[in-house]
């Protein structure tokens, strides 16, 4: 056993590995300490935003108590494989309190009619404020932007109640920035419309400036290059140990 155990702490030893072998091994080491460490990193988060922001406080709010999507700008091919993380807006002129609840729909393809795709929370806010980095913090649904037919949009209100207008905003020259559902309904918005198609046909609100935008965010994976560079690593590694001499029998 004494015999054994000296066997194996010599062939652990460095100089039983030829240098260019002993070159190879720190090489491999260092490689594999280097390839965990950048992948233990918190990859970097690409971020996109849709929506004109929230600069300052527009002179109206909306006096209907309804849902809306903001047709000018969707999030586009470019966003695809991303997730809606956060939102803010700009509030108008009202009275003690109202809510409002942030969504994501997909256009359907056929005339005004977007599918719901996710809830998220509803938050109160008071006038003539700026709410900025909002979290979406979904509900129901997904956040993930499956392809370049989607669009935010909101409820002035929460699931199951409807208040005016939250989002201050001016009006410009130009076509409809927004619609709202058809004869600007105030339908709830719950679980259960998940998957449905909304009919948005009041497409006469003109070209609001609402004061709001929406983020999305990507997680990019670890290069090819990274993946290979560790591949390699590993394999220099498996040089380490050289094939151990057998044991004496003495």
């Amino acid at each position: 056993m004494k015999l054994e155990l000296q066997a194996l702490m010599e062939t652990s030893k460095p100089s039983n590995l030829s240098p260019f072998r002993t070159s190879l091994v720190t090489v491999g080491l260092k490689a594999v300490l280097l390839f965990i460490a950048v992948i233990a990193l918190p990859a970097s988060q690409a971020q996109s935003t849709i929506g004109l922001g929230i600069g300052s406080e527009g002179s109206d709010i909306d006096g209907a108590a309804t849902t809306y999507v903001y047709t000018q700008q969707g999030f586009g091919s470019a966003t695809i494989g991303s997730s809606l993380s956060a939102w803010a807006f700009y509030s108008g002129n009202f009275f003690a309190t109202r809510s409002i609840t942030p969504l994501l729909f997909e256009y359907s393809g056929t005339g005004n009619d977007y599918v719901l795709r996710a809830v998220g929370a509803a938050v109160t806010v008071s006038a003539h404020t700026a709410y900025s980095d909002l979290p979406f913090d979904v509900q129901f649904g997904s956040t993930l932007i499956a392809n370049g037919n989607y669009f935010f949009g909101w409820k002035d209100g929460t699931l199951t109640s409807a208040n005016s207008g939250v989002i201050s905003w001016d009006t410009i020259d130009g076509g409809n920035s927004t619609y709202a559902l058809t004869a600007n309904s105030s339908q709830d918005i719950t679980s259960a419309d998940l998957g449905n198609t909304l009919s948005f046909d009041n497409t006469s609100l003109g070209n609001r400036t609402y004061q709001f935008q929406a983020t999305v965010v990507s997680t990019p994976e670890p290069s090819f290059s990274l993946w290979l560079m560790g591949a390699i690593a590993l394999i220099v590694v498996g040089f380490r140990r050289p094939c151990r001499p057998a044991a004496s029998l003495e």
